[in-house]
């Protein structure tokens, strides 16, 4: 999502002095790659008004002069003093006050500064231009008007080079000691690597000063009080939020940075109240929250007019913690959006200190000795970049010289070794990671525009399917073909559903849209059954479905396969006036499809085995080739079906696709049709309801051998006149061989060698 940065043109002029119009720059900036969205004008509610100075004040009656007229006007004058500068327009006879822009309903004079010249316009001194830029969410550098000067200073455009005024350091108090006052707790470094306090003592609450607040309306910020219009100019200026405490209601004078615990609350000083969770990061007391780190103030701890000691808060937080944090209670702010892009360390102690100095100048505070903070140690980014290379993916010819004064335009760090650059990039360039990120870099800065237009003389060639697409859609036709529909799904689920189909640990999401796609899937089923249900809501009820797609597991690290899984359910023969019975769909469809697709994939030597499942019923079944387990079918249960709300039997295939599709040969072979014919025999066996039949068919192969042409199933029940837990099985066995006509001698002794085996084997009865 965009981020929107208003840029006020007379701000800007302190960082660097670039002697064009706001038009000029909106159409630089767009050149270089940053959208402008518009162009505003802030000083038009000024004009009429003069600069005039205060001569008498007579108990609530005020007289002003411009230097040629002079006006007396009653109102009230506690705040003025004789010599003071008010804004008056001696046409309307209107003095500049809140009310008059829109702030309050506040009709007092505002003070403006004592450097304003007598009968000057007071457009001269606060008229002023914002430009209205949509910043992308890496550019989080772009969020100050420090970080549009620096941008600005990159480009050839501009010829005037940055200049940052160095405030003084703050007059330490040999009074106040904050080590003596306040005690600081960094729980988790990760979550927050910076952390300072400082601390403003006897502090008088009050309104801004005009010039201030004047500043904040221009870039879009409502001013409060002298205290928090100080914080938030600094994070205009610098890009770095900060935040103003009431000292004296900090329990036991501790601050804690923490994560909070399970549906711990906080009332924030939007007057709303939270629930949290343990996603989201606090500043604490020893008792209870008092922010949301990089989010939002607690209304325990706001500023208010009794005020008297102040702590400021200026620190770094881990941006994906915000920004899980902000998503997890739907609350968002100035603060937490630049916290989300990325906040320069470097700069923090900076903020600090100037806020700590105008905060004192603003409030006739006294800074406390010292601070406290909490710091870790970026490493810094490095990067090698090829000449070469950059000329090649851009398409220009630049030399080398070129390349190193952009990069050192970009205040980059460089290091030449050869064809290529050492690059050490700022610590607010957190967009600036890779050399390709480099290259993107110079050619925006070098200008889109000077990019050639190339002519291709390269002629058209027919494209080529890679071998995985190939089988892809070898794979979708064969269900295709067997009446199947394919489903296509998000691999995200709710972490309930994800723990239907595993035992393990699941795989979670650090920062989910949402509840319900907290989780990677670690089956296809926990997405796939979510078309089931809204099919069957619909009366769609008889259904074949299969689905291509990843699943997650997590054992020591993420890892990611493609599966197929197929499903059945409702019936497989509707009513149909041919038709005397309605047939459902049973364990054996879905069986009999899966050994369809194994063959149709030339995959031997597949076997079935029983286990237990706790998402499938008693009949379920791995798929094994050799000793490896490749998937697994069988009959949802009850527990998932209830889930899901499903109320008829679901029918499921699963196979590792992956694993499979190294199994099947890359080649198929082809063979003659037979020319001598084949021996058919049919057999009534009575075998154990707990019988795997496979070991028959196992045993049938392993007799005949090459001369096996077929071994089928073709009857199988129970019930009378068999005693109870027998059944009767109906087995074909077709011989046939490729050289010669088989004798009926040779024919009898193999079937006679099959009976022989079954019987003495596993106890088999012929019928």
């Amino acid at each position: 999502m965009l981020k929107i940065m208003l840029v006020s043109i007379k701000w800007l002029n302190e960082f660097i002095t670039c002697n064009k119009s706001a038009q000029e720059l909106a159409d630089l900036f767009t050149l270089k790659g940053i959208e402008v969205k518009s162009i505003s004008r802030v000083g038009k509610v000024l004009e009429g008004f003069v600069v005039t100075e205060v001569k008498v004040i007579d108990k609530n009656n005020l007289t002003v002069s411009d230097g040629k007229t002079t006006y007396t006007f009653s109102t009230v004058t506690y705040h003025l003093k004789q010599g003071d500068k008010i804004g008056f327009n001696f046409q309307t006879n209107q003095w500049l006050n809140p009310q008059l822009i829109g702030l309050s309903e506040d009709a007092l004079p505002y003070v403006l500064e004592k450097d304003y010249e007598t009968g000057k316009p007071v457009l001269d001194y606060l008229d002023d231009e914002v430009i209205e830029l949509e910043i992308l969410p890496n550019r989080g550098d772009l969020m100050s008007m420090l970080g549009i000067a620096r941008e600005l200073s990159s480009y050839k455009e501009i010829e005037q080079s940055l200049h940052i005024s160095t405030a003084p350091k703050p007059i330490d108090s040999d009074k106040y000691f904050i080590a003596d006052l306040l005690e600081l707790q960094v729980l988790d470094s990760n979550a927050c690597p910076d952390y300072i306090a400082r601390m403003i003592c006897d502090v008088k609450i009050s309104a801004s000063p005009f010039w201030l607040q004047w500043r904040l309306l221009a870039v879009g910020l409502r001013p409060i009080n002298n205290i928090v219009d100080a914080t938030n100019y600094m994070m205009v200026k610098y890009g770095t939020p900060l935040h103003a405490f009431d000292y004296d209601k900090v329990t036991d004078q501790t601050i804690q940075v923490r994560f909070a615990n399970k549906n711990e609350k906080i009332r924030t000083i939007d007057n709303n109240l939270h629930s949290l969770n343990e996603k989201v990061l606090l500043i604490a007391d020893k008792k209870f929250p008092i922010a949301l780190a990089g989010i939002m103030g607690g209304l325990t701890s706001e500023i208010s007019f009794n005020t008297k000691r102040v702590l400021i808060e200026c620190a770094r937080f881990n941006p994906q913690i915000v920004r899980r944090g902000s998503k997890s209670i739907n609350l968002s702010s100035e603060a937490s959006q630049r916290f989300e892009m990325g906040i320069d360390s470097e700069i923090l102690e900076t903020a600090s200190e100037e806020v700590s100095i105008l905060i004192s100048q603003l409030s006739n505070g006294i800074v406390a000795q010292g601070k406290l903070e909490s710091r870790t140690q970026d490493k810094p980014i490095t990067i090698s970049l090829s000449y070469t290379k950059t000329n090649r993916l851009l398409g220009l010819s630049l030399s080398a010289q070129q390349i190193k004064n952009i990069l050192i335009k970009l205040n980059c760090h460089i290091e030449e070794k050869g064809d290529s650059v050492l690059v050490e990039t700022p610590s607010y360039r957190f967009d600036l990671a890779r050399d390709v990120d480099l290259v993107e870099e110079i050619g925006r800065i070098h200008g889109y525009d000077k990019l050639e237009s190339v002519f291709s003389l390269r002629g058209n060639r027919a494209g080529q399917v890679d071998k995985l697409s190939r089988q892809f859609s070898q794979i979708r036709n064969f269900f295709i073909g067997l009446g199947f529909v394919e489903n296509y799904s998000i691999s995200f689920c709710d972490e309930l559903t994800a723990k239907l189909f595993t035992s393990e640990e699941i795989v979670r999401i650090p920062n989910p849209l949402n509840e319900r796609y907290s989780a990677l899937r670690p089956s296809i089923l926990a997405t796939l059954l979510d078309c089931v249900r809204i099919n069957y809501s619909r009366g769609n009820k008889n259904l074949r479905l299969f689905e291509i797609g990843k699943v997650f597991a997590k054992d020591k690290d993420l890892s990611e396969t493609v599966h197929i899984t197929a499903l059945l359910t409702g019936e497989a023969q509707p009513l149909f006036w041919r038709h005397n019975d309605e047939s459902t769909y049973d364990y054996f469809d879905v069986k009999g499809i899966t050994e369809s697709f194994l063959d149709y994939l030339k995959i031997k030597e597949i076997s079935f085995n029983k286990i237990e499942s706790h998402f499938l019923n008693k009949n379920a079944m791995h798929i094994k080739y050799a000793d490896k387990e490749i998937g697994y079918l069988g009959e949802l249960n009850k527990t998932v079906l209830d889930k899901f709300d499903i109320p008829a039997a679901v029918y499921v295939m699963n196979l590792d696709l992956a694993e499979i599709l190294k199994l099947a040969p890359s080649y198929r072979f082809y063979q003659a049709l037979p020319r001598f014919p084949s021996v058919v025999r049919d057999f009534a066996l009575v075998i154990d309801d707990s019988f795997a039949v496979q070991q028959l068919t196992s045993s049938v192969e392993k007799i005949t051998g090459a001369l096996l042409q077929s071994v089928e199933i073709f009857d199988y029940f129970g019930g009378k006149p068999l005693p109870p837990g027998k059944r009767n099985l109906g087995i074909r066995i077709a011989l046939q061989s490729e050289e010669r006509t088989l004798q009926q001698a040779e024919v009898n002794k193999i079937f006679d060698k099959i009976l022989e085996y079954i019987t003495e084997k596993w106890h088999v009865q012929i019928r």
